[in-house]
């Protein structure tokens, strides 16, 4: 019944899009927005980017990675952002501190998360947004912060590809493969030390 499902309506359908580049683009960023909404992480389509549309998909995924990093946000500035941190205050005394330290380090906090490829970094927008920091800094940062891995992730989509045609493909897959387990292993770690060294 899967096979069928994915034969029949789930392979005509991309074939589908792939006619339409306009259509295929903008369906890409709703899914993307989508699960960042939904507290879903979005690596996956940093790959699929790579594998649609080669080079140019680390232009399409950072787009639609901060297109939901600003969604999170916003959908947290508003009416509902002062009601969650009265709720926050009166559930959790001490969550004002939480605001503090975003304010305080927040380009190294916005790093530690957008650098994690399995944490959901895009929904790290909501907690961003119920704290003081303006949109244009947090979507710089995300953007600065997001690129390398967005880079790394295309080039294993675009190298899925490429395996079929030679094997040089799979060392530049195993080479991203580490790379990324190094950033999720020692990434947080580091983070982790420079938050606390400066708050010494």
């Amino acid at each position: 019944m899967i096979n069928e499902f994915i034969t029949n309506i789930i392979m005509p359908f991309f074939e589908y899009l792939q006619d339409y580049q306009l259509v295929l683009l903008l369906f890409f960023i709703l899914l993307n927005v989508t699960f960042a909404i939904f507290f879903l992480p979005c690596s996956v389509f940093a790959v699929l980017a790579g594998s649609i549309w080669g080079d140019v998909g680390t232009l399409v995924s950072v787009t639609a990675s901060l297109a939901a990093n600003a969604s999170t946000f916003t959908i947290s500035r508003t009416k509902i952002r002062s009601w969650i941190r009265g709720y926050l205050a009166r559930r959790f005394p001490d969550s004002h501190r939480y605001f503090t330290l975003m304010e305080t380090h927040d380009w190294k906090i916005i790093a530690a998360i957008q650098l994690n490829p399995i944490l959901p970094a895009a929904s790290f927008g909501y907690f961003v947004g119920l704290s003081e920091i303006k949109l244009k800094r947090y979507i710089f940062f995300s953007f600065l912060f997001t690129l390398p891995l967005n880079i790394l992730l295309n080039l294993v989509g675009s190298s899925l590809v490429n395996l079929w045609k030679n094997s040089g493909g799979l060392y530049l897959i195993l080479i991203c493969f580490i790379i990324l387990v190094a950033l999720n292993f020692f990434g947080p770690t580091l983070s982790d030390k420079i938050l606390k060294k400066d708050s010494d």
